[in-house]
């Protein structure tokens, strides 16, 4: 692992943190915004649940203690609006004021690097509509490439940045994409197998429903629109968050807990942009531990890797409203899921969730 590089100097690119009650992750993630110095920090809340009074009042106090010179802007809600409207309407806030941003939740937990890589990147492609994103979480913890980023055709929000051209296109009821050939697009933007058919599943999903989740109409929309994401080589947002105070991710081995690893400060640039410079291993991998994190939820998984590596080509009997059905991909490829997984054990030694996997699968 490379040395450590924290920002030399305060933060010029603002940046965003969403907190809600749990003051401890808050904390941590705090402290690491405290090492960049931002030289201007949206800080955004949901108010509380009913018995969640102290534990919010607890997190935003963690908050207010801005040691450095700093303009600090406070949207706190005093009702629990919950997350889909709380994080859009903190995003529209924060792009009201500004035209780009490095946002972070209260469980993504930086390294020094990520403040300086994003900002460098956000000046890099200010100008590129086709760069929607830049991305601080490698979901593959580590991967050689000729830069110190490259690009992929899906993205991350653990811990992200991006700009107001960009988020100005978001729509969280998907409506403005319901009079385009949507499967079509998936299928001309998603190369990897099952990947523009998951896509569009989700996308009959969530168009038009007030499914509490925003980050999927952003990704699924990037998408639509041909968009890419800068990844680093090296993860440099680790998700501290899961459990069960968590929303979405309470699975405790989840195989997507990855450590935090180092950039050097000044980046090497890949030598071509996208769609050029897109890693089609990567892209499979990277859309296989999205499937991962959620096989160990499926019934009978031993029976089904033991089927699945012998005849690839077997349907799977599940209801069409399940979204089941595309977890069982990698298990198609039992030799690459394979390497996979001795990848992730060489990157992540103590992920529990990847040893699990392993035995639940039969590798």
């Amino acid at each position: 692992m490379r040395t450590p590089q924290p920002m030399a100097a305060p933060l010029n690119t603002p940046v965003v943190l969403w907190l809600h009650r749990r003051p401890g992750l808050t904390g941590q993630v705090f402290s690491a915004i405290r090492e960049a110095r931002p030289r201007r920090l949206f800080l955004i809340a949901d108010g509380p649940k009913p018995g969640q009074e102290a534990d919010c009042a607890a997190a935003r106090a963690v908050v207010d203690a801005v040691d450095w010179e700093c303009r600090v802007e406070r949207n706190f809600s005093e009702t629990n609006l919950g997350i889909r409207e709380r994080i859009v309407s903190g995003i529209n806030w924060v792009f009201e004021q500004v035209e780009e941003a490095i946002l972070l939740e209260d469980d993504t937990l930086c390294h020094p690097g990520f403040f300086g890589y994003c900002q460098e990147l956000l000046e890099r492609y200010r100008d590129q509509p086709e760069v929607q994103m830049i991305c601080g979480t490698n979901p593959l913890g580590a991967w050689e490439s000729s830069g110190d980023y490259f690009f992929s055709r899906y993205g991350a929000i653990w811990g992200w940045a991006t700009w107001r051209r960009a988020w100005k296109t978001y729509d969280s009821a998907l409506a403005r994409y319901r009079e385009l050939d949507v499967e079509a697009l998936f299928h001309r933007h998603l190369k990897v197998e099952g990947q523009a058919d998951h896509a569009f599943w989700r996308f009959r999903l969530l168009s038009g429903s007030r499914f509490d989740t925003w980050d999927l109409q952003w990704l699924l929309g990037c998408a639509l629109q041909g968009g890419y994401c800068a990844v680093p080589t090296r993860n440099l947002v680790r998700n501290i968050g899961f459990g069960g105070q968590a929303t979405h991710t309470v699975n405790v081995r989840d195989p997507r807990s990855l450590p935090l690893f180092s950039l050097p400060s000044a980046l090497t640039h890949p030598p071509s942009e996208p769609p050029a410079l897109v890693d089609e291993k990567f892209e499979r991998w990277s859309y296989w531990m999205h499937l991962l994190s959620r096989l160990e939820q499926t019934p009978q998984l031993r029976l089904w890797s033991v089927a699945l590596s012998r005849n690839p080509d077997l349907r799977v009997p599940t209801p069409s409203d399940s979204e089941a059905k595309f977890y069982l991909e990698p298990l198609r490829h039992p030799e690459e899921l394979r390497e996979l997984l001795l990848h992730l054990e060489q990157v992540a030694p103590e992920n529990d969730g990847v040893i699990h996997l392993k035995e639940a699968i039969g590798l």
